[in-house]
């Protein structure tokens, strides 16, 4: 039983010294709450990745109702030691209005902080924010960066998006478009001043078991 291997019998404390490796080893088999407890403990040591499952499981409801305000403030406590990936689900969770009310400005903030990190994710997802001017002005030459620089990951997405803006503006349009796209990946490209934390993609959330 999982929960022998996380948490001593009968004591309902997690064992010394946990990990963020046994908080994914519990969620892999399913159990939400010592999964909860090991994160929980890994963060007290401020674990940007601890927060950031924490923050995943609050939103994702596993082993308890969602709670939009309990992810934020997970995400934000890792989103401030400078993890893109919390960074850029704090921007999806506004953008969206995942659990949240919708808020454009947040979602624009966070989003930026996560593709200035190189969060390939989120830059596909401003450029698309920019394309479209929701809650933004609409600027094409922005949303041609951005999805530039996403397609320059590998993002097939977010290169079809951006060829079909391309093709979409003036020649000399696009000749400004592609200055800024230039422009905007040397500024990403510079040193930061705080690391990118690693992030908790690494492993996936597992579904719940079928009933």
């Amino acid at each position: 039983m999982l929960v022998s291997r996380f948490i001593p019998p009968g004591t309902g404390t997690v064992a010394s010294n946990p990990t963020v490796a046994e908080g994914i080893a519990a969620l892999d088999g399913y159990d939400y709450g010592a999964a909860r407890q090991i994160f929980s403990a890994v963060a007290q040591g401020g674990n940007p990745q601890a927060e950031i499952w924490l923050g995943r499981m609050d939103q994702e409801g596993l082993g308890a109702p969602a709670n939009g305000g309990a992810a934020i403030a997970e995400f934000t406590k890792a989103a401030q030691a400078g993890a893109a990936e919390a960074e850029r689900r704090l921007g999806e969770l506004y953008l969206h209005g995942d659990l949240v009310l919708q808020d454009i400005g947040q979602a624009r903030h966070w989003l930026e902080q996560a593709a200035n990190h190189h969060d390939a994710v989120a830059a596909r997802d401003l450029g698309t924010l920019y394309a479209s001017g929701l809650g933004v002005p609409k600027d094409p030459k922005q949303a041609y960066a951005w999805l530039s620089i996403a397609a320059s990951t590998g993002d097939r997405v977010a290169a079809a998006a951006r060829d079909k803006l391309l093709a979409s503006l003036s020649a000399a349009d696009a000749v400004q478009a592609q200055s800024v796209a230039q422009a905007t990946l040397r500024s990403i490209a510079a040193p930061q001043a705080a690391t990118p934390v690693a992030t908790a993609t690494q492993a996936t959330t597992p579904a719940p078991p079928a009933s």
